[in-house]
C-alpha cells in the first residue's frame, strides 16, 4: 500500500499534446510526394539562449502564428526550451529531445532519402502537420513506428523549428543552462525515488526501529536543493506527508499497546502493594484503592503509593497534572529511604505530616509557560499570591476559583517568589 502511494507520487507527468489522426489508406498514403510543405516564414536569427516559461499551459505552435497553427505541445511555468530566433511575435524553439517525427518508409532506403521534398510530419498519417522536408541523400536515423509498419519514427530534422509567443518566455541562461538544468532534474528524480524507497523501507519495519529523522531528511533535502523544480518539490512534500502520517499512525498503534501492557503491569503492582501495607498495618479490612478500568495510564513512571492524607484510602488513580509530579515526589522519598531504610512510604509522608502547614485563600491555576514552576496552581489573598500548590493526592482542578483551606508540606520553590507546597488534602 505504501509502495503504491509513493510511486503514485512520484511518478512522472507527460505534457505532450498531440492531435488526433485516423490512420490513412494506402491509396491516400501513395499521394504523399506531392503534397507541399507548409508556407516558410521568416525567422530572425538570435545568440541561442535558455527561455524559462512563465504561465502554465503555455502552447508551442507549428507556425508562429494563433490562427490555423496546430498545437503540438503546453509547457508549464518553470520549464525550459532553447530559442534560436523569433519572428512575428514568436520565439523559434528547437525541438525538444524526445519529440519524434515521421517520415512515410517507401522513400527511405538504409537510413537515405530517395526523393524531393518527402514531407516530414508529427504523426504517422497524412493529415498529420508538417513540419519539414526532405530530398535525395539526406539521411535519417530511425526505425519502424509502433503505430504503423508504414511509417518511419526519426529524430527531428536539425531545421525543424516550433513557436511559442514571446510574452511568456523570459531569458534563463546561455544555450549550456538548458543542459545543465535536464543533468539537475534527473539528480532531483533519482533522489526522490532514493528517498522514497528510504521511506517505504523505514516505514515498514517496527515502529522502535524506524529511523523518521533519516526519512525526512531525505525529502527535505530534495526541497531545500531543488527548490528551482517546483514539480519535485511538490511530489517531495507530498510523500513527506504521507510518510509522516504512516508513521503517526504506527506510532498510535505502538502507544496503545504499550500503555495496556503498562496498564496491566501496574494493576498487579498495585495489587502486591496493597497486600503488603494489609500485612504492614496488621488490617485485613483496610480498603486499597488500585488503578481502575479504563484509567488512562501513559507513563510507566508512575509513582505506586499515594497515602498522603489521614483516611485509609491509597489512592492510585490521578490526573495528567497529578502524573507530571510524581517523580519529584518518588525522588524525595527515595531520598529519605537512604536513612529510613526500614520505613516505607506510609511513614514517609506521616513523618512529614508533623510539619505540614495551612493555606487558606482562592484556588486559581498557575498557567505561566516556566522553566521549573514551583506548581501547577496558586493560592491567593486579596488577589495577591501567597503559595504555590501541587499534588499527586487530590484532584486541584475541582477546587479552582473557590476558597480553600489547603493542608500542605512545604517543597522547594526553585528560587520563586512565593513558598511551594504539596497538598496532603484540601477543604
Amino acid at each position: 500500500m505504501i509502495r503504491a502511494l509513493f510511486f503514485s507520487i512520484i511518478a512522472t507527468t507527460t505534457f505532450v499534446v498531440m492531435p488526433s489522426f485516423v490512420a490513412a489508406d494506402e491509396d491516400i498514403i501513395v499521394a504523399e510526394d506531392v503534397i507541399v510543405a507548409e508556407d516558410e516564414h521568416y525567422s530572425q536569427e538570435l545568440e541561442t539562449f535558455t527561455g524559462k516559461v512563465t504561465g502554465d499551459r503555455v502552447r508551442m505552435r507549428v507556425k508562429p502564428t494563433l490562427i490555423d497553427s496546430t498545437i503540438i505541445r503546453e509547457f508549464n511555468r518553470s520549464d525550459l526550451v532553447l530559442i534560436d530566433g523569433e519572428v512575428d511575435g514568436f520565439y523559434a524553439v528547437t525541438p525538444p529531445k524526445e519529440m519524434k517525427a515521421y517520415i512515410f518508409r517507401t522513400y527511405v532506403l538504409d537510413g537515405v532519402v530517395e526523393g524531393t521534398g518527402i514531407n516530414v510530419r508529427l504523426a504517422p498519417d497524412v493529415e498529420a502537420p508538417i513540419v519539414a522536408q526532405l530530398n535525395t541523400g539526406d539521411t535519417v536515423d530511425g526505425h519502424i513506428s509502433d503505430i504503423s509498419n508504414k511509417w518511419l519514427e526519426i529524430t527531428s530534422p536539425e531545421s525543424v523549428r516550433f513557436y511559442i509567443a514571446k510574452e511568456y518566455v523570459t531569458n534563463a541562461g546561455d544555450e549550456n543552462y538548458i543542459t545543465m538544468m535536464a543533468g539537475r532534474g534527473q539528480e532531483a528524480e533519482q533522489a526522490l525515488s532514493t528517498a522514497a524507497l528510504t521511506g517505504e523501507s523505514e516505514i515498514n519495519k517496527p515502529f522502535e526501529e524506524i529511523s523518521i529523522e533519516r526519512v525526512k531528511q531525505g525529502f527535505e533535502d530534495i526541497i531545500i536543493s531543488y527548490n528551482d523544480f517546483p514539480e519535485q518539490v511538490e511530489k517531495a512534500q507530498e510523500a513527506l506527508a504521507l510518510v509522516q502520517e504512516a508513521y503517526l499512525q504506527k506510532k498510535v498503534a505502538f502507544l496503545e499497546t504499550r500503555t495496556q501492557k503498562t496498564a496491566e503491569e501496574l494493576r498487579a503492582k498495585g495489587e502486591k502493594l496493597a497486600e503488603g501495607i494489609k500485612q504492614f498495618a496488621g488490617d485485613e479490612n483496610l480498603d486499597i484503592v488500585t488503578v481502575s478500568e479504563g484509567v488512562d495510564v501513559n507513563t510507566e513512571a508512575l509513582f505506586e503509593m499515594h497515602l498522603v492524607s489521614g483516611n485509609e484510602t491509597i489512592m492510585l488513580d490521578m490526573t495528567d497534572k497529578m502524573r507530571i509530579w510524581t517523580p519529584k515526589e518518588q525522588a524525595l522519598y527515595e531520598s529519605w529511604k537512604t536513612d529510613n531504610e526500614d520505613k516505607n512510604i506510609v511513614e514517609f509522608y506521616e513523618e512529614q505530616k508533623i510539619d505540614a502547614k495551612k493555606i487558606t485563600g482562592i484556588l486559581e491555576p498557575y498557567s505561566a509557560v516556566v522553566k521549573n514552576k514551583p506548581g501547577d496552581f496558586v493560592v491567593l489573598k486579596h488577589g495577591i499570591p501567597v503559595a504555590y500548590i501541587y499534588s499527586t493526592n487530590v484532584d486541584l482542578q475541582e477546587k479552582v476559583g473557590k476558597e480553600v483551606a489547603v493542608i500542605g508540606l512545604e517543597r522547594s520553590n526553585n528560587d520563586f517568589a512565593f513558598p511551594a507546597y504539596f497538598a496532603v488534602s484540601i477543604e
